[in-house]
């Protein structure tokens, strides 16, 4: 299950899957390792979360694990679960790294599109941090996580 994807979030599909009583296992398998992103898979009911890095034997490897009862996570992932309190921010807003960068460039002024090209991401995947820059920001639009972002001297 991938996390990030345009119409519906990773855990939102994986609580409906596993809400239709199949006795199934879902591995998280995405860019993102971010401890929000981690625990909301986990709470949604997915056994494993890896990062699209992995290789065919790790996966088949994380699969046999899953049908085996067993979880499995990308270090990256368990270190964002065991050491992401430790990690905040220096504005205080919580933000990560890429979600600074991606702040920067909405004060700037570009679009989705441009921010995708500037930091070679897909669009869907500067949706997702917009929304985390939004919420964590308490912002309703761009136009005000800017003015915040001014205001609190984060840029």
């Amino acid at each position: 299950m991938d996390m990030v994807m345009p119409l519906l979030d990773g855990s939102a599909a994986t609580r409906q899957i596993l809400a239709l009583g199949k006795p199934v296992k879902i591995i998280a398998l995405t860019s993102f390792h971010e401890k929000d992103l981690v625990q909301q898979a986990l709470s949604a009911g997915a056994t494993s979360y890896l990062l699209k890095g992995v290789t065919a034997d790790e996966l088949a490897s994380a699969i046999h694990a899953a049908q085996s009862g067993h979880s499995v996570f990308a270090p990256e992932a368990a270190e964002a679960l065991m050491h992401g309190n430790q990690k905040r921010s220096a504005t205080g807003f919580d933000l990560t790294e890429k979600e600074q960068e991606v702040l920067v460039f909405l004060a700037r002024g570009l679009s989705n599109q441009e921010i995708s090209q500037q930091l070679n991401i897909s669009i869907a995947t500067v949706k997702y941090h917009l929304t985390n820059i939004f919420s964590k920001l308490g912002a309703k639009n761009r136009v005000e996580a800017a003015r915040i972002a001014s205001e609190q001297q984060i840029l």
